[in-house]
């Protein structure tokens, strides 16, 4: 139920957002919205109110939650990022919609712009080792490492034509190692460990908000 009310504005506000969820929060903070900013010019003209005294809000609560934590602090925008899943491309699309209708600009094309993507840079690194009892491998920086043995070394056509199959271990062959050599190609009979590193690399400056003094 909801009755017409002409109250003093006060500092602090309840949202009632899409009938699930109470929100508490300041008029200041709100006031960063242009949305709120307009409503609470007309405030005392009649706002509609529930009899608790709630303003109530017809949108996503989850989604408003971003919002309210970005218009507390505008000056940084959100990054919806995990090594797991990567961006999260939905929440953005969501936020970008519902930031719309709220009017903030900044946040919306921030977001329309996917500037998001130059905070997280990923870059995969192969090396390879002769076997396991070599220095391990250190990358820079935030990575996942994984490693691989390829049994006596790299397989590779072999240039004699020899071959039923085209491909063998012809690094146990004199005739083929010959050939191998002959052709540049890599001869060795050791295992080799081949590790891929996937390196994150985070740039913060892209959360920034350039809009806010």
């Amino acid at each position: 139920m909801q009755i017409d009310s002409s109250p003093t504005l006060p500092n602090i506000l309840t949202l009632d957002v899409g009938g699930g969820r109470v929100f508490r929060t300041t008029k200041q903070a709100l006031s960063a919205a242009p949305y709120f900013a307009h409503l609470f010019d007309r405030w005392e003209e009649g706002v509609k109110l529930q009899a608790d005294g709630c303003f109530f809000l017809d949108t996503d609560p989850e989604i408003f939650e971003h919002l309210l934590r970005y218009m507390r602090r505008p000056n940084k925008f959100p990054l919806f990022w995990t090594r797991q899943t990567g961006f999260n491309y939905e929440l953005y699309s969501r936020l970008e919609s519902e930031a719309d209708f709220f009017m903030l600009e900044g946040l919306r094309d921030w977001i329309r712009d996917k500037k998001y993507e130059q905070a997280v840079q990923v870059e995969i690194d192969l090396k390879e080792q002769v076997h396991f009892g070599s220095a391990p491998i250190l990358w820079p920086g935030s990575t996942i490492c994984r490693h691989m043995v390829v049994k006596g070394g790299l397989n590779k056509e072999c240039p004699s034509g020899d071959h039923i199959w085209g491909c063998e271990d012809c690094f146990r062959n004199l005739h083929c190692a010959r050939e191998m050599k002959a052709n540049n190609f890599p001869v060795t009979d050791e295992d080799l460990v081949v590790s891929a590193a996937t390196i994150f690399k985070f740039d913060m400056t892209a959360l920034v908000n350039d809009g806010v003094p």
